[in-house]
């Protein structure tokens, strides 16, 4: 299992073989995020605001981006989620801060 503790803004990227960076949005403060990769899976554990909806995103190229499940409400704690590594070689995920709140999961 390979652990990585860093400061992402928003539109920092992390690929399941290392670390790449997009252009940086201005949305906000930067996020710490420890990024665990474990058996094809891709876990984050990281800082929440309240009130404040994120986005789990994928991309296979860094140009065109797919929402990895739905937005979810930061709770203004620590919060964990596991992406999938959809069985590739290799795959970019970033995490947003401006999540769409009506793309939020039920139930």
């Amino acid at each position: 299992m390979k652990t990585t503790t860093l400061l992402v803004t928003a539109a920092m990227v992390m690929m399941m073989t290392g670390l790449a960076r997009a252009e940086p949005i201005g949305v906000g403060a930067p996020l710490e995020v420890n990024l665990q990769i474990h058996q094809g899976a891709v876990a984050l554990d990281f800082d929440t605001a309240a009130e404040k909806y994120y986005q789990i995103e994928f991309s296979q190229d860094l140009v065109t981006w797919d929402r990895e499940g739905y937005s979810f409400k930061g709770t203004g704690g620590r919060m964990s989620k596991v992406a999938s590594g959809r069985g590739l070689a290799r795959g970019y995920y970033r995490l947003r801060d401006d999540g769409d709140p009506q793309n939020v999961a039920t139930g």
